[in-house]
Order: structure tokens, then C-alpha cells, then sequence
């Protein structure tokens, strides 16, 4: 009994411990008559630092296999997101506070969910 108890609380205390180093869900990107839905998670520095002060915050954009609720990561990178932007069968996602200055924006299909610029 002693020993079932303290499985789960060794369950439960790793389970509330690795919510802190997960990708945090930012917003959902899904535009009707569109067959791609994306998800923006957002992984930012722990507080009570602010969101970009430890300069190891990270932004990740997935997209759902057909109806499975299987998730395959289209898009990562050290940054965080803008406000998306619809542009015909496109959706055009600002990188902001990025570490890699090359880029600026990613640009994803809405339709077969592939990353045309990043």
C-alpha cells in the first residue's frame, strides 16, 4: 500500500514538474474553406523573468494528422509569434524577438500545410 502511494506521488510530482519545461499552446490558426488547421505553441523564459529575458524561449508551429489526434511539428524555431496573417491560400506568420535575424516571417500553405518560406 506504502509503495503504491509513493509511485504516485513520484508520478504525479513528474507530471507537475515537466509542465514547466513544455511548449506552452499560444493560438489556433484555422481559416474556413481551408483543410489545414495550425496550432502556435510558445515555450518563453520561466518567471519571474520576462518572456524573452533568459534568451532561450523557443516557438513551435504543429498541424494535426487528418483525424487522428497525432500532431507532427511543421515549423520550429528560437523565436515567438506575431499575429498571423491570411494572404490568399497562405497564412503568413511574423517572427518576432527572433535569434536567428535571417528571418522574419515563415509562410505556410493552407491547403497542404507545407512551409513554403521560412
Amino acid at each position: 500500500m506504502l509503495l503504491s502511494i509513493g509511485i504516485f506521488l513520484l508520478i504525479l510530482y513528474i507530471w507537475a514538474v515537466s509542465g514547466i519545461f513544455d511548449f506552452n499552446f499560444k493560438q489556433v490558426i484555422q481559416y474556413p474553406g481551408y483543410s489545414k488547421t495550425f496550432y502556435l505553441y510558445e515555450q518563453t523564459c520561466f518567471p519571474p523573468d520576462t518572456a524573452t529575458e533568459c534568451g532561450d524561449y523557443r516557438g513551435k508551429v504543429n498541424t494535426k494528422i487528418s483525424f487522428l489526434p497525432i500532431m507532427t511539428t511543421k515549423f520550429q524555431c528560437r523565436c515567438l509569434f506575431g499575429e498571423p496573417d491570411h494572404i490568399d491560400n497562405t497564412v503568413v506568420i511574423p517572427l518576432e524577438a527572433n535569434l536567428d535575424k535571417d528571418k522574419s516571417s515563415v509562410v505556410m500553405n493552407l491547403n497542404t500545410g507545407e512551409v513554403i518560406q521560412k
